[in-house]
C-alpha cells in the first residue's frame, strides 16, 4: 500500500504586515527608500524539530522610480528537511491614478532541499527510498505578483510563489521522486484610518491556499501612534492568535516588530507559542520621490509650474496695485470733500462769533448765548473732520 502525504511548504508570517516584501515580488520598490530586512521566526517552542525561518531582504526604487530591484536569502527547517535559497525581484509601477499605483512583480531564484536521514527512523530498516544519508536537490523557483497601492492609505496584493511546480528530485539516491513544489495563492490587503495627527488604525487580512488543503485566513489589526509606535493583534483560522508590537526610533532609520502566537490547534498543548522578531533599516531615500504617491515632476511640469506660479504672482501684484489706486482716488475725492467742508465749518465759526459779539457776550461759548449749542456742536464736528483728514493723508502718502 502507498500514500501521498501533502504538507506546508512555505512559512507562516505573522508580521505579514510589516513585511509584505516576503510575501509578494511585486512590493519590490514600491517606497521612496531602501529598505533592508531580517526576520527570524520560532514556530512551536517545546516541540522538538519544530520550524524555524530566517530570512534577509533587500529592496527599493530605481532612480527613475519606475521600477524597483530586490532579493533575498532564507533558510527554513522543519524537523529532518531543510531549503535555502536566494532569489531576485523585479517589479514594474504603473500609475492608475494620480495617488495611485499598480506594480507588477517577477521573482526568480534557486532553492537547495535538504533531507537528513539521520533524523529518520524507518518502519522497514534499509528501505531505499530513503536511507540514513544526507539527500540534496537544487530546485529552481519562480514567483509572480500584483499590488494595487495608495500610499499611506490602502494596498491589495495578490502572489503565485512556486508557480512553475518544479519537480524535487535527489541526485544522491536512485529512487524516483514524486514530489515537487506545490503552486501557493496569497491574497492579503490593508487600509489605513487616521485619527488626527498621531493616531491611526490598520485593519488587514491575509488569504493563504494551496490545493488542496482549505484555504487559511488571517485577519489583524494594528493601532499606530506617529508612526512610531503600534500595537495589533492576528488570529489565523485552525491555527493561532497572535499580540503584534512594534515601534520606529524617531529618525525612522530603523524599526522594529515583534509577535508572540497563542496556538490554539491540539499542539497548544506541547508547545509554549511562536516567536517571530522582524528588524528593518531604512535608508537611500530618493531625491525627489513623493511618498504620497507623486511622481518626480518632469522638467516641463517644473517649468509650468513655475511659470503659473509667476504668473499667479504678478496677478496678485497687479489686483493689489489697482485696489490701492482705487483707495487712494477715493480718498483723495473724500479729502477734496473735507476740505470743502471745513472751510464752511470755519466761516460758520467766525459768523457765530460775530453774533455772539454783537450781542454782548464775550464767548459763543457762553451758555447764554442763544446759538451756544450749534457753537459747540460746529467745533465737535471740526474735530472729527480733522481726524478724518489725518486717515486720509496717511492712505495718500503710503
Amino acid at each position: 500500500m502507498t500514500f501521498v502525504v501533502k504538507a506546508q511548504q512555505r512559512p507562516l508570517y505573522s508580521q505579514y504586515m510589516l513585511n509584505k516584501y516576503v510575501m509578494n515580488p511585486a512590493y519590490t520598490g514600491t517606497v521612496d527608500h531602501f529598505q533592508a530586512s531580517t526576520n527570524f521566526r520560532y514556530q512551536w517552542v517545546g516541540v522538538t524539530d519544530a520550524p524555524r525561518t530566517y530570512m534577509l531582504t533587500v529592496h527599493g526604487p530605481s532612480n527613475s522610480q519606475n521600477y524597483g530591484l530586490g532579493g533575498g536569502l532564507y533558510n527554513d527547517v522543519t524537523g529532518p528537511t531543510s531549503k535555502s535559497g536566494i532569489y531576485l525581484s523585479y517589479a514594474y509601477h504603473l500609475k492608475v491614478t494620480d495617488e495611485q499605483r499598480l506594480s507588477m512583480g517577477l521573482s526568480g531564484g534557486v532553492m537547495q532541499y535538504r533531507v537528513d536521514g539521520s533524523k529518520l527512523t524507518l518502519f522497514d530498516y534499509g528501505d531505499q527510498v530513503l536511507t540514513n544519508q544526507r539527500l540534496t536537490a537544487l530546485v529552481p523557483d519562480f514567483g509572480f505578483g500584483l499590488y494595487w497601492y495608495k500610499p499611506d492609505k490602502f494596498y491589495l496584493g495578490v502572489s503565485t510563489p512556486q508557480f512553475i511546480q518544479s519537480e524535487i528530485s535527489f541526485d544522491d539516491t536512485d529512487a524516483q521522486s514524486l514530489s515537487n513544489l506545490a503552486i501557493h495563492y496569497f491574497l492579503n490587503g490593508g487600509y489605513t484610518v487616521k485619527f488626527g495627527d498621531n493616531f491611526g488604525i490598520e485593519p488587514s487580512f491575509m488569504v493563504k491556499y494551496a490545493h488542496p488543503v482549505n484555504p487559511q485566513f488571517d485577519l489583524g489589526a494594528r493601532l499606530i501612534f506617529k508612526e512610531i509606535i503600534w500595537l495589533g493583534g492576528v488570529y489565523r483560522t485552525e491555527d493561532a492568535a497572535s499580540a503584534v508590537l512594534g515601534f520606529s526610533t524617531p529618525d525612522k532609520r530603523f524599526s522594529f516588530g515583534y509577535s508572540y502566537d497563542f496556538t490554539m490547534s491540539n499542539l497548544g498543548n506541547y508547545s509554549f507559542g511562536t516567536h517571530e522578531l522582524l528588524v528593518t533599516a531604512h535608508f537611500g531615500r530618493k531625491k525627489g520621490y513623493q511618498s504620497k504617491g507623486k511622481e518626480k515632476k518632469s522638467e516641463f511640469e517644473r517649468l509650468k509650474e513655475e511659470y503659473e506660479q509667476y504668473q499667479l504672482l504678478e496677478f496678485e501684484k497687479e489686483q493689489k496695485e489697482k485696489k490701492e489706486a482705487e483707495e487712494k482716488a477715493k480718498a483723495e475725492k473724500e479729502l477734496n470733500d473735507l476740505k470743502r467742508r471745513d472751510k464752511e465749518l470755519r466761516d460758520q465759526i467766525r459768523s457765530l462769533r460775530e453774533e455772539a459779539a454783537k450781542q454782548g457776550y464775550p464767548d459763543a461759548k457762553d451758555q447764554n448765548f442763544t446759538k451756544h449749542k450749534e457753537y459747540i456742536q460746529t467745533l465737535e464736528e471740526i474735530k472729527q473732520l480733522y481726524e478724518r483728514k489725518k486717515e486720509l493723508e496717511d492712505i495718500l502718502n503710503k
